[in-house]
């Protein structure tokens, strides 16, 4: 069973519906930074992905970002979520089965770049990928069991930014 934070205020089953576009990306920093680590033996197949404050929407209006978060997140978005087969994924196009990947990844257990607390990585500087994909990486957190909340960050000169955060459920 997965290990989460008792101070966590979310309900796991609150929260997709909870976001709905209205969760700015310091909301979700603040949330993030209350959960645990899963163990890492714990991940594995198919996750079922929802994307939140992608970087740039958050600038928009509130009436507009609730529209345009229920389009990124509809039936017609290609990203479909995330597989992860033991020490390596990949993310979901187009399927939710996982036959469909692009954008593969390291798994590995490491710690948060901003409060160094452990967390899942996803490394995606791995020989599968074009090279302008290696600056990104994914840190991964439990919300529940087989729920996570995580975080698409990429790597500049001076360091990492948050360009977005998801969740995945089984």
């Amino acid at each position: 069973m997965t290990t989460t934070n008792t101070d966590n205020v979310i309900n796991m089953h609150q929260f997709p519906t909870s976001l709905n576009g209205t969760m700015n990306q310091e909301d979700l920093d603040s949330v993030f930074a209350r959960l645990s680590a899963p163990k890492i033996d714990e991940l594995s197949e198919a996750y079922q992905g929802r994307l939140y404050a992608v970087e740039g929407v958050r600038r928009l209006p509130r009436l507009l970002r609730g529209p345009l978060h229920a389009i990124v997140n509809s039936p017609v978005s290609p990203w479909k979520g995330k597989f992860i087969n033991g020490r390596q994924g990949g993310n979901m196009l187009l399927n939710r089965h996982g036959k469909r990947q692009l954008g593969f990844y390291r798994v590995t257990r490491g710690k948060a770049y901003d409060d160094g607390r452990p967390g899942i990585e996803l490394d995606y500087d791995v020989p599968e990928n074009p090279p302008s994909l290696w600056p990104i990486r994914g840190e991964l957190r439990a919300l529940g069991e087989q729920y996570y909340l995580a975080r698409m960050l990429y790597r500049t000169r001076t360091g990492y930014f948050t360009v977005l955060y998801f969740s995945l459920e089984k």
